[in-house]
């Protein structure tokens, strides 16, 4: 059921998705392995899409710890607080720019993790760096991020704020490497390959 919702999903709006297929189980596992959650109390997620991460997730995060699951998509949403009925999960349904605020609002000052499944290049960087300027006050030295990025690395151009392409209004495909926009906000950036996924992914694990 699940990869049939994420299907019809990613051709509405691929842009969206930026997948055809839910990640595997071992993009999964290698996206979470490396994040401290024996003893998170806050942890969340960006894009969790029908929750093949999320579920993992909420396997290693103890007992009292909170998730709170970003998602854009309002099918996602439903199929989320339908399909996952642990209290441990709340499922948000906004933007990951506003995760600052929503933050905030429920009065957390820290965050011990991140699982990020966001198709930073097929959105505009006004965006993309809004996201992290939101998200970065909240991290520290004990904090881990992690993000997946598909080997081919590729993004639109001119992606400024709006958009709508290049200065001559054309976008044009281009290669991104993530780490080099993840490097600009913490101090350790680690990449690995997860090769039993399709298409194969880079997994950036990053630390303040």
């Amino acid at each position: 059921m699940s990869l049939t919702t994420f299907a019809q999903q990613a051709l509405t709006d691929f842009r969206a998705t930026a997948a055809f297929t839910p990640s595997s189980r071992f993009l999964a596992r290698a996206m979470v392995a490396p994040l401290p959650l024996s003893d998170a109390e806050i942890v969340v997620e960006f894009g969790p899409g029908t929750g093949a991460m999320t579920r993992l997730l909420l396997d290693f995060v103890p007992a009292d710890a909170r998730v709170l699951a970003f998602e854009i998509n309002p099918c996602f949403v439903k199929y989320l607080r339908e399909d996952i009925t642990d209290p441990r999960l709340e499922v948000i349904e906004a933007g990951a720019e506003t995760a600052g605020d929503e933050l905030r609002r429920r009065g957390y000052k820290r965050v011990d993790a991140v699982l990020s499944s966001l198709g930073f290049g097929m959105m505009p960087e006004g965006v993309s760096r809004e996201i992290m300027q939101g998200l970065v006050p909240f991290l520290d030295e004990r904090s881990g991020f992690t993000q997946f990025q598909y080997m081919q690395g590729m993004r639109w151009s001119g992606n400024n704020g709006n958009g709508n392409g290049n200065s001559n209004g054309r976008p044009r495909v281009e290669f991104f490497d993530l780490r080099d926009f993840l490097g600009e906000y913490f101090r350790t950036v680690q990449r690995s390959m997860v090769w039993r996924n399709l298409p194969p992914a880079k997994v950036i694990y990053c630390q303040p």
